[in-house]
């Protein structure tokens, strides 16, 4: 089962952006805790620590694999959150803000 739920928590991770945005928002409310799953992956190490499911830990490695890949980046110093930034730039006197994608 632990080895079922971290497939499922790897999948959900890495595909992220295929879970669809109609009924209820599910796709922008899996986006707004897609870091908080690193928690699950927890939850199931500790399952996995609980049951000595061999299957389970070596399962646990695509959970963790998929959060480092997204998240792991912003652990290391001097890295920068990536993401829209907002900026505010007058134009002829009348301050306007343009929302820039890329640094």
């Amino acid at each position: 089962m632990p080895a079922v739920l971290a497939v499922l928590t790897a999948g959900l991770m890495a595909f992220h952006r295929a879970v669809p945005n109609s009924v209820g928002r599910l796709g922008s409310l899996l986006e707004s805790f897609l870091a908080w799953l690193g928690l699950v992956a927890v939850a199931l190490l500790l399952l996995a620590l609980l049951r000595r499911s061999a299957t389970a830990l070596m399962a646990l490695l695509l959970p963790v694999a998929a959060w480092t890949h997204l998240f792991g980046g912003l652990l290391l110093p001097g890295a920068e959150p990536g993401g829209p930034t907002l900026e505010a730039a007058g134009v002829r006197g009348k301050p306007c803000i343009r929302r820039y994608l890329s640094r």
